[in-house]
């Protein structure tokens, strides 16, 4: 680029482009013929405060609800990224992580004793930080001092208070630009041994966090008892914490006691000045003393934290000392074995009672806006924290779970009145009162709890169920059969079902076809009343999916059974009843609907028939509840008449007898009545349930299985996932959300990107407004004459292709100042390469670049012998004579200052003193990957980024030079727009392509941060 030097402090990155994580969302590829524009999209991320005695996440106040993970930076990315899985299905929001960390002959700490980097530890933090970011989880980063019996400094520790404000600075300077971590400036301050800090040198670690970072929020923990005026006093007023982390006493007895101590704090602080968050950073655990907690001790504690007002509350965890070979090591340990597989029966009690209770603590891993009606309510007590002395219910004996989901989730509605007559079809909602989650529809698409389901996926907004409609069967004719254990068995399975992405149960107060002929299955008598035992089953199965989190499609009639009912009339009587006892019962999580395939020949009754009966029957329930959502299900084929499609609040479908090719065609016929689509029975399974559960969803479609023989026939089993796993796997994958999404593109040949044009596609699947993107075809078409070729990608989907005169997909442009940038990711390559012994030559970022140009040799400048190969990637070089008007392109004697010409032969600064844009620059690091790897360059490029990752078409720039030179490839290069794209989604994946490491991932991250700060001359 041709130009003056500019005098501007600058901060320079490796990767000369826009920060790749700020390139999350949207890659824009748009090749003009001469050059190509990469746009940056918002990152998702998460941004932590504090709001009075409260937590938010990006301004939503939510509770925090965590798990110990002290050694994660010994573990692998994979066992990261499984363990994050994990603790995200059991509703975990925050983990706490030591940067100072030994245990059983692991040093994995991030900085050393004196505070300095440790660069593979500290990568491995930058990349943890940056995936929780991702995920909108918080990190609990904690620092500890410490030395050994001899005073001397240990692995593991801080040694003073130097090697303590050199770690402050390192984590500030490292992780700065993320938002979704905090410090524990020094774990257990108080304890006096070595671990003590006093309380004016925690204020001058405060003072300088707030000097390098001034947002950052921190604490510093206090060691196994609670905390009293004198301790508050000196943390809010001296030390000036943002929020107290008291680590409370470990002994038995300790649960009951967390809601008085926690009021106490409270009202201390109050009696101060100054209230800030309470958060019980580590509570006891077991494998610690001979006190073993039960998980009712876990949950009690955790239940008094709530109902004390506490704003966060962990699940510690730790080695078991008592083992004879530390086994299991839990969170201290996780360099050979994942957390989540070490837990013991009890632990594993634990997360499966918080996960029942997760949508009462969070209602997702990623904090949303509230929608606006929303806006005036209150949240729940877990959610926005208890008012203190608020009671809670009192009864005999320990709580249950269900007493769990009851107490927790006490929520204050407005005064708007919960049955008006005039709210809006589509924004009507299952809105039950205190005790019971939410389902609604908000512009077309599902919402529990007021936020969307599985969000971040491509199944946002879509209510993912199976079909159970025997989980609560009986037979009258057969007394033999066990109706309370075959629901029992239901019910504990539950857990299994929801953890696989599953949103909703169908469930049947008729029942399903049981595999034979002649069963007698109602909830209904033959006027229409409802049966109480029967009904007992059902509410046992709601609310035990309320406390799961998911929905029951309640299903009223189905064909074979309304012969019990007399008439029509008792057929309405049925609906009015079903509408009242859902509405008396305060059932937040129930939709309706109305008849199993109206219209099947199965049926006696004329209103179970036709859709004017099943409109009829529709409104018949709303004027009994009409915020309850209604529907009625059509036949396999996925038509829908007009008349039940225009009374029903969302649609629902059957698709046993649609072939998966003719999917599209219904779903689109479907749009038409502008509502949500559900189908809630499909019989296909194995990989055609998967394609079918994928069609559905790439399509707006909420898709539900039916595996017949394994859940409706007798015996009736309930397996989880082993019912059908090719379905649960694609089920769990979609729901996913889309940063652990699994998706690839073929290369253009094979099929390439996968695209969109209908724009409520757009807005759902890839989150674009069609709007803007219209706008920005008609800027592309109108800003000049030039022939192009741009593609817009977000989520992985093509949602704006624009083409004049050239091919996104075949037409290789230059792409001019582009390839620095892929220049620089192909040296990283070459770098991580050489670190494994697979090159000739071995080379790091740091090493003198001129080591390996022997070509430069002599060297025109001797300052040149300072040029590290970071400092030609980064414009730091001095080598930028386009800077005084020399050309970009001649021969290699011209680029490399051999052939007298004063603009090339002398540097323009001293290296790393300055910044000029060089074209240059990026040459002699072509040069460099060629006699690091043995290859020309072209050549290691296509072999090493180009095909692993589907690119099929390319050209490169080569220069000539005298005999003792010859011929050498650039690094300027041509490429079509589609194949482009690939490099960006590449790096958004953390360098991954598939099952492959395409790309390092410490190049990743140094791509995202400033590498080197300079003054330019």
């Amino acid at each position: 680029m041709n130009g003056r030097l500019k005098r501007i402090r600058m901060k320079l990155s490796t990767f000369p482009s826009p920060k790749v994580h700020d390139m999350r969302a949207v890659i824009v590829s748009l090749v003009l013929g001469v050059g190509i524009l990469m746009i940056p999209g918002p990152a998702h991320g998460a941004k932590l405060g504090v709001k009075g005695a409260q937590f938010t996440i990006d301004g939503n106040t939510t509770f925090l609800l965590g798990f110990s993970y002290y050694g994660a930076l010994g573990a692998s990315e994979n066992t990261l990224r499984l363990d994050l899985d994990d603790a995200q299905r059991h509703g975990f929001n925050w983990l706490r992580v030591w940067v100072t960390w030994e245990s059983f002959g692991h040093d994995v700490s991030a900085v050393d004793a004196a505070g300095k980097i440790r660069p593979p530890f500290m990568d491995r933090l930058k990349w943890l930080v940056a995936e929780c970011d991702r995920r909108g989880m918080i990190l609990d980063l904690t620092l500890t001092r410490g030395t050994d019996l001899e005073g001397a400094p240990t692995a593991g520790r801080l040694a003073d208070l130097n090697s303590h404000r050199q770690a402050v600075k390192s984590l500030a300077m490292e992780l700065k630009p993320w938002a979704n971590w905090f410090l524990d400036l020094a774990n257990e301050h108080d304890v006096r041994d070595s671990r003590h800090v006093s309380v004016q040198d925690t204020a001058a670690l405060r003072t300088l966090v707030r000097e390098l970072d001034p947002d950052r929020l921190v604490t510093a923990s206090f060691g196994g008892h609670d905390l009293n005026e004198q301790d508050l006093r000196n943390t809010l007023l001296t030390e000036k914490v943002d929020f107290v982390t008291p680590h409370r006493p470990r002994q038995a007895g300790t649960p009951g006691q967390t809601e008085t101590a926690t009021r106490r704090t409270l009202e201390l602080m109050r009696q101060i000045g100054h209230v800030v968050p309470v958060l019980y950073q580590e509570p006891f655990r077991r494998g610690y003393t001979t006190w073993e907690p039960t998980a009712d001790d876990f949950i009690t504690d955790l239940r008094g934290a709530v109902a004390g007002g506490a704003a966060g509350w962990c699940f510690h965890n730790g080695a078991q000392r008592a083992a004879p070979d530390g086994q299991p090591r839990r969170s201290f340990d996780v360099s050979n074995r994942r957390l989540f597989d070490q837990f013991d029966a009890v632990e594993r009690q634990v997360l499966e009672r918080i996960k029942q209770v997760r949508t009462s603590v969070n209602s997702s891993a990623y904090p949303r806006q509230r929608p606006p009606e929303e806006q005036n309510r209150k949240a729940s007590v877990l959610s926005q924290g208890p008012t203190p002395g608020h009671d809670l219910p009192e009864r005999d004996g320990p709580p249950t779970v269900a007493e769990d989901a009851a107490a927790h989730r006490i929520q204050a509605h407005s005064s708007t009145s919960r049955f008006e007559e005039n709210v809006p079809p589509a924004e009507r909602s299952t809105d039950d009162g205190p005790a019971a989650m939410r389902v609604s529809i908000h512009e077309g698409r599902w919402q529990i709890d007021g936020q969307f389901t599985n969000p971040g996926s491509i199944a946002a907004g879509l209510l993912m169920n199976v079909r159970m409609v025997n989980a609560v069967f009986e037979d009258a004719n057969d007394p033999e059969f066990d109706a309370e254990a075959n629901t029992d068995r239901f019910l504990a399975a539950i857990p299994d079902y929801t953890s696989q992405g599953v949103n909703a149960f169908t469930i049947g107060l008729q029942g399903g076809f049981p595999g034979y002929e002649g069963a007698r299955n109602s909830a209904f008598d033959s006027d229409g009343s409802l049966r109480t035992p029967y009904l007992r089953r059902v509410e046992k199965v709601i609310r035990a999916c309320d406390r799961a989190g998911a929905v029951v499609i309640l299903g009223c009639f189905y064909q074979r059974q309304d012969q019990v009912l007399r008439d029509n009339d008792a057929v309405r009587n049925g609906v009015k009843n079903v509408a009242e006892w859902i509405r008396n019962s305060k059932f937040g999580n129930v939709v309706l609907e109305i008849t199993n395939e109206f219209g099947h020949g199965g049926f006696n009754q004329e209103v179970l028939k036709s859709a004017t009966g099943q409109a009829e029957l529709m409104q018949l329930a709303r004027q009994v509840h009409p915020r309850l959502l209604v529907s009625t299900s059509s036949l396999g084929d996925a038509k829908y008449a007009n008349a039940a499609a225009q009374a029903a609040d969302f649609l629902l479908v059957h698709l046993n007898s649609t072939k998966l090719e003719n999917y599209e065609r219904r779903i689109e016929a479907l749009k038409k009545f502008g509502k949500p689509i559900v189908c809630n029975e499909d019989d296909k399974q194995g990989t055609d349930g998967a394609q079918a559960a994928k069609i559905c969803v790439e399509h707006g479609l909420s898709w539900g299985l039916m595996a017949e023989r394994v859940n409706q026939h007798r015996p009736f089993r309930f397996l989880g996932a082993k019912d059908d796993p090719p379905v649960y796997a694609e089920i769990q994958r979609l729901t996913a959300p889309a940063a652990s999404t699994d998706y690839f593109p073929p290369p253009e040949s094979q099929g390439g990107w996968r695209k969109l044009t209908a724009p409520d596609d757009i807005r759902r699947l890839a989150g674009m407004d069609p709007e803007k993107l219209d706008l920005l075809k008609r800027w592309l078409l109108q800003s000049d004459n030039r022939n192009f070729a741009a593609v817009v990608i977000r989520r992985g989907y093509v949602v704006l292709e624009v083409e004049r005169g050239n091919s996104a997909q075949t037409d290789v442009r230059r792409v001019a100042s582009v390839s620095k940038a892929i220049c620089a990711t192909v040296l990283a390559i070459a770098s991580e390469q050489s670190q494994h012994g697979q090159t000739p030559r071995k080379m790091s970022f740091d090493d003198a670049a001129f080591d390996f140009i022997p070509w430069a040799h002599p060297l025109s400048d001797p300052r040149k012998r300072q040029i590290t190969v970071k400092q030609l990637l980064n414009h730091t070089s001095g080598i930028c004579p386009e800077a005084v008007g020399a050309p970009n392109d001649g021969t290699w004697e011209y680029i490399l200052g051999r052939n007298g010409d004063p603009r090339t032969s002398q540097l323009a600064f001293d290296p790393g003193q300055g910044c000029g844009y060089s074209t240059h620059a990026l040459c002699h690091a072509a040069l460099v990957c060629e006699n690091v790897t043995g290859k020309p360059y072209d050549e290691f490029a296509i072999a090493a980024l180009f095909q692993p990752i589907g690119c099929e078409h390319w050209w490169f720039q080569s220069y000539d030079g005298a005999p003792e030179i010859g011929r050498h490839p650039s690094h300027g290069m041509g490429m079509p727009a589609r194949d482009l794209a690939r490099i960006g989604y590449c790096l958004l994946q953390d360098g991954r392509w598939g099952d492959r490491q395409v790309v390092p991932k410490w190049f990743v991250n140094q791509t995202a941060h400033p590498t080197q700060e300079v003054k330019t001359p």
